[in-house]
């Protein structure tokens, strides 16, 4: 019986690597990249509004990610209610619907910003 806690793999700059599920989190959705702004404190929502507005450049990566999945999906839909039946396109136009909903977030999200940072 080990009673000594579990230890991950650490990297060359001292850090532990992350696991799997956490790198494809990362890959796809923004949200890690940014704090919350909306806490009663002023000093600390406008510290966090003034990081959030710098972390924007990252979300253009993210807006190219989800319009590659999107048009992928899509056109994957169109094929298979081409060539099938019509009940086994579902499954990739609601993905492709997913990814356009999550898409028109990020473009909000990145606008948002962009306006903030012109009102500072």
């Amino acid at each position: 019986m080990n009673i000594l806690p579990q230890s991950r793999p650490q990297t060359p700059c001292g850090g532990t690597s992350p696991d799997l599920t956490n790198l494809a989190y990362r890959y796809f959705f923004f949200g890690w990249l940014f704090r919350d702004a909306g806490v009663a404190d002023p000093w600390v929502s406008s510290a966090a509004l003034a990081f959030n507005v710098r972390q924007r450049h990252y979300l253009p990566i993210y807006i190219r990610r989800w319009t590659v999945i999107f048009s992928g999906f899509a056109a994957l839909g169109l094929c298979l209610e081409q060539l099938t039946n019509k009940s086994l396109a579902a499954a990739p136009d609601v993905v492709a619907v997913f990814a356009l909903c999550y898409l028109i977030i990020t473009v909000r999200v990145f606008v948002s910003l962009a306006v903030a940072s012109h009102h500072r």
